[in-house]
């Protein structure tokens, strides 16, 4: 029972298609892992992007913790001198401006109760 010439010829014809239709395959799929390596290289790796979304994160963390304070300070300087949110804050960025800090630290300040008097800018409504 040898298989003969032919059918050994057939088995080999269609190994030989399958290689050359993998081969194929490899070159399509090697472009495309080309063309997607090429975008990564211009978008930057991927530790890269968690490391930009890491750094975004923090910075919007700080900004919420900032505004939160702000917020509270302006609380604090309108129950202290009878004025609306609007006033508030104006008289924490004029503070901010003459004693060249951040809102944000000033607004610490007011909060944690270590203002400074300055009448004129705070305007303290129990004279």
């Amino acid at each position: 029972m040898n298989a003969g010439p032919a059918p050994r010829a057939a088995r080999v014809e269609l190994l030989l298609a399958v290689a050359r239709d993998t081969a194929a395959s490899l070159q399509v799929v090697s472009s495309q892992l080309q063309t997607e390596l090429a975008g990564v290289a211009q978008a930057g790796s991927p530790a890269d992007e968690v490391s930009a979304l890491r750094a975004e994160a923090a910075q919007l963390r700080a900004a919420l913790e900032s505004r939160a304070v702000i917020e509270q300070a302006k609380g604090v300087l309108m129950a202290r001198c009878g004025c609306d949110a609007d006033t508030a804050f104006a008289m924490l960025c004029t503070l901010s401006r003459t004693e060249r800090r951040k809102v944000r630290d000033v607004a610490t300040t007011v909060v944690t109760g270590v203002v400074v008097q300055r009448p004129s800018l705070v305007g303290a409504r129990d004279e």
